[in-house]
């Protein structure tokens, strides 16, 4: 954002701004209404602080589209975007992937009571094998 600012000739936090204003602009009108299978994955990153980021990934039939992100690897981090997705569209959902950290676990059950559990398969994540026999995804 820094390049871009110079570029442009104005501060870094109106280079900030702008970009939060495209991003909520986005999130308003996209149509979530066929997510059916969400990821749930964590980064660590360099940034001060924050050393973890929470991502929410929408994953479809050779499609994968990064929803949310999520400051920090916490519970209330989940929690939130389970918040911006809906209590409707979560209980919709049919599978939710993610590792087995327990906090992610306990929020997915329950904000997605009905999804079946899955794990990732490799380190690409996002390519769901169920947790239990039982439990498989659709």
């Amino acid at each position: 954002m820094q390049e871009t600012a110079k570029l442009f000739g104005v501060s870094w936090d109106r280079v900030r701004r702008s970009v939060s204003i495209a991003v909520a602009g986005g999130r308003a009108r996209v149509d979530l209404s066929d997510v059916k299978t969400i990821g749930i994955d964590e980064i660590a990153c360099c940034h001060k602080g924050h050393p973890y980021l929470t991502l929410v990934y929408w994953i479809a039939l050779g499609c994968r589209r990064l929803l949310r992100v999520g400051e920090h690897r916490r519970i209330q981090t989940l929690a939130a975007c389970f918040d911006w997705f809906g209590q409707l569209r979560s209980s919709q959902l049919q599978v939710v992937c993610s590792g087995l950290w327990k906090a992610y676990l306990s929020v997915t059950r329950k904000r997605a009571r009905t999804a079946a559990q899955a794990r990732p398969l490799a380190a690409a994540h996002m390519a769901p094998q169920p947790l239990r026999a039982g439990n498989p995804p659709p």
